[in-house]
């Protein structure tokens, strides 16, 4: 008897296992939002800019008293004898500075700078704008100006040495 109830019991537990059940399915992946980049940014392309004259580098192109030109470090810009001046030097420096010496025939000299845009006139009818400038260097306008007995200066840091 104990046989037999040994072999039902056997009997009954393989009839009662459960089959083995398969494994869970994976974890759903984890998506971002459409808002949110999951892509590494890249920087950014940088533009450089371009300083243009429409009188290129040529200086001669001043000598009437009106151009605008592309400077780099220390230039002479050539003026007809009518604007009083026997040397107009101009020098740019990084990273925006742009100085001035002007040696003339009827007053006395003249040096000084200033930092950005700015200008110079001249109580002998001229003068020199500052329309760009960077640490390649200026885009410089020379223009006839009114007549003024007093030479003025504007920019930043500017002065008369």
């Amino acid at each position: 008897m104990r046989k037999a109830l040994a072999c039902s019991f056997l009997l009954l537990a393989a009839g009662c296992s459960t089959p083995p059940q398969p494994p869970p399915p994976p974890p759903e992946p984890i998506v971002a939002p459409p808002s949110v980049s999951t892509v590494p940014l890249e920087p950014a392309p940088t533009t450089s800019r371009t300083l243009i004259a429409k009188d290129g580098s040529d200086l001669t192109a001043c000598s009437d008293g009106s151009c605008d030109v592309l400077i780099h470090g220390s230039v002479t810009v050539p003026l007809d004898a009518r604007f009083a001046t026997r040397r107009l030097t101009l020098t740019q420096s990084a990273p925006d500075r742009l100085d001035f010496a002007i040696d003339r025939t009827e007053l006395p000299d003249i040096k000084g700078h200033f930092r950005g845009e700015g200008y110079v006139s001249l109580a002998n009818r001229i003068t020199v704008t500052v329309l760009d400038i960077d640490a390649t260097g200026a885009v410089i306008r020379v223009s006839p100006s009114s007549e003024s007995s007093q030479d003025k200066i504007w920019g930043d840091d500017s002065r008369f040495d």
